[in-house]
């Protein structure tokens, strides 16, 4: 998959919330920005290879992404990868 320089990547894992709420967390969002939903339990070798990012686990975990899901809650990797992603990741481990 082809994505153009600079391109957003927003993920969602574990609990659904209402599209007018997703702003509050990712910001003003455009037609270039990317999504994808994940289970909770999803680790980041395993993000990165399922967005083309890696060929495989063992690449990603090479290049320093633990056999670990994202941190619980926001979190942000930037300029990453020789053109520069930026990977959002909204991870909801219980329902408020």
């Amino acid at each position: 998959m082809a994505r153009p320089m600079g391109c957003h990547i927003n993920i969602l894992m574990g609990e659904w919330i209402p599209d007018d709420k997703c702003e509050n967390f990712f910001g003003p969002l455009t037609g270039d920005d990317e999504w994808h939903e994940y289970p909770v339990d999803t680790t980041w070798p395993e993000i990165m290879v399922d967005l083309g990012l890696f060929p495989s686990r063992g690449q990603a975990r090479k290049n320093g992404f633990l056999n670990v899901p994202p941190d619980a809650g926001w979190s942000m990797r930037e300029n990453f990868g020789r053109y520069n992603y930026r990977i959002c990741v909204l991870r909801v481990v219980e329902q408020v």
